[in-house]
């Protein structure tokens, strides 16, 4: 049997932790690196910001904001057979950390060259976000999970939209159907009919998927977490080659009961190529929400125990 923890360090002292769940493939990688035929089974740690139950055919966090290389590895007890692996969160990150892992690859890049990545913090000033339509950016500073704050739009009129834009330059053409497009936001009402997540290049080509918020239960006013979390395959006007995307949309519409507000909290693309034992998560954990502060150093620590 496989057991292992998860535990933070800011200051010297630890700020939380987490029991782990070992993944269906991140036991085939450790089998494989005991026979001899891959080189590693934990090279990275990863966190995220989601807290979705840990399940062993996870193969990504749901919304990983950082990758670091194990920079520590060593016995830690005899007596109990256990492995520590430690590494240090980017020093600039600042996230409420809910979700973490050990990986096999620390870069991500074994599987056609690609990492998983954030796009977009979005932060209501700094990063160049544009309304098109509707009312303007506020800033939530209460229940953002990555960045310094998220984008909220206020009070969207029923049966209206409001659409943010971010222009730019980026490279998808080598991720595949099964890689993941991932939204992060949060709903205050019942009244957010759908919200779309668009990528459109150069030539003018849009990449989209329209998702419906899950029934908001919180009650008016009250923050509700969303999650788009899609294969690229179930994206309108899918196709293998997306070399130059130039522009970002989000569009929120409401719906007839009345008005809506939302907050939109960060993109990402992740590589979710579950066969790969070469870039695999080995396991996943939940954890009580951990603040990482911009410029605060912190250490985080996975101590996995055989049990013979």
């Amino acid at each position: 049997m496989i057991e292992g923890i998860y535990r933070f360090y800011a200051n010297g002292e630890c700020v939380g932790e987490g029991k782990n769940l070992i993944t269906t493939t991140g036991k085939k990688a450790i089998i494989r690196y005991l026979a001899g035929q891959i080189p590693e089974f934990g090279g990275g740690l990863v966190v995220g910001t989601v807290n979705t139950a840990a399940g062993v055919g996870d193969a990504n966090l749901y919304f990983e904001v950082a990758r670091v290389p194990v920079d520590l590895k060593a016995v830690k007890d005899y007596s109990t057979f256990d492995i520590v692996f430690r590494g240090s969160l980017p020093k600039g990150l600042a996230a409420k950390i809910t979700e973490c892992g050990l990986v096999v690859d620390s870069a991500n890049t074994a599987n056609r060259g690609v990492s998983n990545r954030v796009f977009a913090l979005m932060e209501s000033t700094g990063e160049g976000w544009a309304v098109a339509n509707g009312p303007a950016i506020a800033a939530d500073a209460t229940n953002v999970r990555l960045g310094a704050d998220a984008i909220k739009i206020n009070s969207i009129p029923a049966n209206n939209t409001s659409i943010l834009t971010l222009n730019g330059v980026w490279d998808l053409s080598k991720y595949v159907a099964t890689d993941k497009f991932a939204l992060q936001f949060g709903t205050f009402d019942t009244n957010c009919a759908s919200v779309k997540l668009e990528f459109i290049n150069s030539a003018g080509y849009s990449l989209y998927y329209t998702y419906t918020p899950a029934t908001h239960t919180a009650g008016a006013g009250v923050f509700q977490a969303q999650l788009l979390n899609q294969n690229m395959s179930v994206f309108t006007n899918w196709v293998n080659d997306w070399t130059n995307v130039t522009q970002i949309k989000i569009t929120t519409t409401a719906g007839a009961g009345g008005t809506c507000s939302v907050a939109l909290d960060g993109i990402s693309v992740m590589d979710a190529n579950i066969s790969d034992e070469l870039s695999a998560l080995v396991s996943r954990a939940v954890v009580t929400a951990i603040p990482k502060v911009a410029n605060i150093d912190m250490d985080i620590e996975y101590t996995m125990r055989f049990s013979l």
